[in-house]
């Protein structure tokens, strides 16, 4: 029993690890690629994602472990599909809607940059909270655990290459997207037959409009928190612009990714 929590544990630790050096191990070219104000552009939008992620699933992925059913657990999996999902488009109506309160950390932020927050925060809470907390209920941590080194490669290669192409701050963004996007896909994929294969057919509208209202509480409780916890975490990278210019903004952001 202890060996294999202890195999389990050193399987998320080495993912995790690798994914996060290999972003380090480029971190001095990508600060010759991109300058200060490329920075403070693009970590104002992954900024406002990576919030936007942190709430994104109303918590209700934590409630994986509680179930006991994997029918039960597969209806939860589309109940925090179609939250994930409602949330992503309503952060980016509200944001739409304030488009003016945003100005990207003293740089403009174009349209595009403003459409990538909806993939920024579906892509991260997918990544980072719904499927690893799934495959966490059915003890399939080395799938997790790959998936991070995947991630880690391959935001690396999209912003060293999209870098040296000159596409400027969306670069930064692209790379974190899409590098979540093939994370989630390195879970999925060499699990398609055993586990997600068998999610549609499990889907029952009663039972997930159940599992719902049963953990909807949940919500409620940790909301506040979770927006106070991110909005401590990033606030200088939305306030430093303002006092000390975009490149001091970008730096900091530069340095707290890395």
């Amino acid at each position: 029993m202890k060996s294999g929590v202890l195999k389990s544990i050193m399987h998320l630790f080495l993912g995790r690890t690798i994914g996060q050096a290999v972003i380090f191990a480029i971190s001095p070219i990508l600060s010759r690629l991109f300058d200060p104000a490329d920075y403070g552009a693009a970590g104002y939008i992954l900024s406002l994602g990576t919030m936007g992620a942190i709430i994104a699933t109303l918590r209700y992925d934590l409630k994986f472990v509680t179930l006991r059913t994997a029918v039960a657990k597969n209806n939860l999996f589309f109940v925090c599909l179609a939250v994930v999902t409602f949330v992503s488009a309503a952060i980016f109506v509200l944001i739409l809607g304030f488009r003016s309160a945003f100005p990207g950390g003293g740089r403009e932020i174009s349209n595009l940059m403003l459409l990538s927050i909806v993939p920024i925060v579906w892509t991260n809470a997918i990544f980072n909270q719904v499927v690893p907390n799934y495959l966490t209920a059915f003890g399939l941590f080395g799938t997790i655990s790959m998936s991070a080194v995947v991630c880690g490669l391959a935001t690396a290669a999209i912003q060293l290459g999209l870098g040296w192409a000159g596409v400027g701050p969306m670069a930064l963004i692209l790379g974190r997207s899409v590098g979540a996007l093939l994370g989630i896909l390195a879970m999925v994929g060499p699990l398609y037959r055993t586990h997600f294969s068998r999610i549609a057919k499990s889907a029952n509208w009663d039972r997930m409009r159940r599992l719902a209202k049963l953990f909807r509480k949940q919500a409620l409780v940790m909301l506040p928190s979770d927006l106070f916890n991110s909005s401590a975490a990033f606030m200088p990278v939305f306030v430093l612009p303002y006092f000390f210019g975009v490149e001091t903004g970008g730096s900091y952001y530069f340095m707290f990714a890395i």
